[in-house]
This record gives structure tokens, C-alpha cells and sequence, in this order.
């Protein structure tokens, strides 16, 4: 199985690129957001130093833009800590896996500068992260973890699609959410084959979970050690 391929022949980064350009950004833009490596680290020291509590996440479109931005901080924080502490032997065939951790880091710095960029002043500040509950030099711990935090992803971008009142945001979050379906693919199959269409995440329709934001933001905050004011954003 490839993470990125599927038959329509579309790729995981084209669906990222689409949702780029949904937002209103250039091919030029997203190659330069997903391409940065050095970001991953920058933004990680930015995480580190924001601090407040009780941080007001704002109302209607607002809020929900800035819900799925704290949750594209979550993950790309995540990645680049696996990225930067591989739990691969070298001599082992999980040594390929790394590239892919990669991967998944740069698409979901993009989903990040993809809020930020949307939000301007209107976006939260940076969050702080906890990830000491995952023990990164350990693969079982690292998917484990990735595909809780991606089961969660994929169903807080459902959620949130059908909440915006502007509907030119739909496009756009449906994109990411169909790559975050094709990331959790992976991880779960990675850590046990072919697992992606259990019970646990696919009901009986051929579905995937939905969740409301008063639902997913308080599973990722077990990540985050900011808190925030989510009164204003719209649920169900």
C-alpha cells in the first residue's frame, strides 16, 4: 500500500495543493510552505513559547477555522517529533517509514500555514504542546498515537465541514479531510495491516466518524497544554 496513490490517480499531494489553492493561494505558495524543512523546528520552538490559558478561539467561521488550526498544530508538532526522533532500526525494512514521517510532517505544516495565512490577526497564538505521553523512539507508541490523533482528524474536518456558513471554505476542508483519510490509511496500516476499515471508524454505511467540535477539541487537548474559550464555535 502507497499513502499516496489511489485510483483516480490523484495523489495525497494533490488533494494538499487543491486545498491550498481553495483557500486562495498560489501553486507557488504551497510548494514553498510544504517544501520549508527547516520550518518543522522553527514552529516547534513558536509552540513552545506561547503560553496562555483560556485562549478565546472566536465565533461562527472564525472559531471553526481556528479549531482546525490548533488541531493542524497538534499534528504537525507530533510529526516533526517523530521525524526528529526516528524509532526505526537502520538495518530494518521500517527505515522507509521515516520518509513517509516526512511527509506527513510537511503536509501538515501546510495545513497550518493554510489556517494562519486564512486567519491573518484573527488566528490563535501558537499553542503549547504535550506529547510526553508518547514515547517517540518507540514505533508501537509513535502509530499508536498517530492514529489516534488521525482517527480524531478525520473526523473533526468532517464535523466541521458541514458547520461553516460560508460555504467557500467547504471545498477546502473536504480536500484536507480526504488527505487526512488517506494519512490515517497509512498509520493504520503501518502499525496493524490492513486495519483502515474497521468497525472502529467506518460504520455500517461505508462511512466515517463525524465529530462535533465540542467533541474532538477536548480528545486533542490531552496533547496541548494551552486551553481555550470554544464557546463561540459552532457545534452540533
Amino acid at each position: 500500500m502507497k499513502l499516496f496513490d489511489n485510483p483516480q490517480g490523484h495523489t495525497a499531494l494533490d488533494n494538499l495543493e487543491g486545498a491550498f489553492r481553495a483557500s486562495g493561494y498560489s501553486r507557488r505558495g504551497f510548494l514553498k510552505t510544504a517544501g520549508v524543512v527547516a520550518g518543522a523546528g522553527l514552529l516547534l520552538d513558536a509552540c513552545r513559547r506561547g503560553s496562555s490559558n483560556n485562549v478565546g478561539m472566536g465565533s461562527g467561521d472564525v472559531g471553526l477555522l481556528n479549531y482546525l488550526y490548533v488541531i493542524s498544530q497538534v499534528q504537525a508538532g507530533f510529526y516533526s517529533q517523530a521525524f526528529s526522533t526516528p524509532y526505526y532500526n537502520p538495518s530494518s525494512t521500517q527505515a522507509s517509514e521515516l520518509a513517509l514521517m516526512q511527509d506527513l510532517r510537511d503536509h501538515h505544516l501546510a495545513y497550518q500555514a493554510i489556517f494562519a495565512k486564512i486567519l491573518l490577526q484573527n488566528a490563535v497564538s501558537n499553542v503549547v504542546l504535550q506529547l510526553s505521553q508518547v514515547t517517540f523512539a518507540n514505533r508501537t507508541s509513535t502509530l499508536s498515537h498517530a492514529v489516534t490523533l488521525q482517527d480524531w482528524a478525520v473526523g473533526a474536518y468532517n464535523g466541521a465541514a458541514q458547520l461553516f456558513s460560508n460555504s467557500v471554505y467547504v471545498p477546502m476542508i473536504f480536500k484536507i479531510a480526504a488527505v487526512e483519510g488517506r494519512h490515517a490509511e497509512y498509520v493504520r496500516d503501518a502499525l496493524n495491516y490492513n486495519s483502515f476499515g474497521d468497525g472502529s471508524v467506518i460504520d455500517s454505511n461505508g462511512l466515517g466518524q463525524v465529530l462535533s467540535p465540542h467533541v474532538a477539541l477536548p480528545l486533542f487537548q490531552t496533547y496541548i497544554q494551552t486551553t481555550f474559550d470554544s464557546s463561540g464555535v459552532p457545534s452540533f
